[in-house]
């Protein structure tokens, strides 16, 4: 992804820098919504002036960091939602993060690049519960994470989220956890002498409903299938 000037992008995408009426807020940094308001020239303004379930709409252009922080007002089910991935890019210009969440359940990025930062994006606290309620986790769809000093996402053990269509660049460290674990999360280990679906080296297991499915591993591609 080439770094290209804002007026480059507007002409790199094409119609697409046109926005559509049905937000709640705007966004171009050379203050020019096309008659659309409100319209603000930082997506940290329009953050800071909206709230809970609001759309915030980014047209093409190179843009600073931000961060929606739910210890100051509830942000649950907050938008943010550029105009096209390859346009639309956050420069974390060498910070600790391009896009960062707190507290917050329901939030969604939308295609955006994010670049140049310690952590792409970072959740605190954000989308809690969400293994149980996936409507509660911060959604990433299609956004392009490059150019990260730590980790492409960067979350606290009770965030959670969901990555959609999405890239994460780094050839490692792509997702990092940090902090205690979920308090909500009860592990509980109950032993068996015998068990019916050993797994290998290479192998794993996963649970659908009233049953669990696993890959034998140790060299054996055999599924397995068991009702509990």
């Amino acid at each position: 992804v080439p770094n290209l000037p804002e007026a480059t992008l507007d002409t790199f995408v094409g119609s697409t820098t046109w926005p559509s009426a049905g937000a709640n807020a705007y966004v171009n940094a050379d203050g020019v919504c096309y008659g659309l308001t409100p319209c603000y020239t930082t997506i940290q303004a329009a953050v800071d002036n909206h709230s809970n379930s609001s759309t915030i709409l980014v047209q093409p252009g190179v843009y600073a960091p931000f961060i929606i922080d739910g210890d100051l007002r509830s942000y649950n089910g907050l938008t943010v939602r550029g105009m096209d991935t390859d346009a639309v890019i956050i420069d974390g210009n060498g910070s600790s993060y391009g896009i960062r969440v707190n507290n917050a359940t329901s939030v969604n990025l939308e295609n955006m690049t994010v670049r140049n930062a310690a952590y792409g994006v970072q959740l605190d606290r954000a989308g809690i519960n969400g293994h149980e309620i996936t409507g509660n986790r911060t959604e990433l769809r299609t956004m392009l994470i490059y150019n990260t000093g730590s980790h492409d996402i960067y979350m606290s053990r009770e965030s959670t989220a969901s990555v959609i269509n999405s890239t994460l660049s780094r050839s490692s460290n792509h997702i990092g956890a940090y902090g205690a674990a979920d308090p909500n999360i009860i592990v509980e280990w109950t032993s068996m002498a015998n068990t019916p679906w050993p797994i290998q080296p290479g192998g794993g297991a996963v649970t659908v409903g009233d049953y669990i499915y696993t890959l034998r591993g140790g060299g054996n591609n055999t599924f397995g299938r068991y009702n509990f």
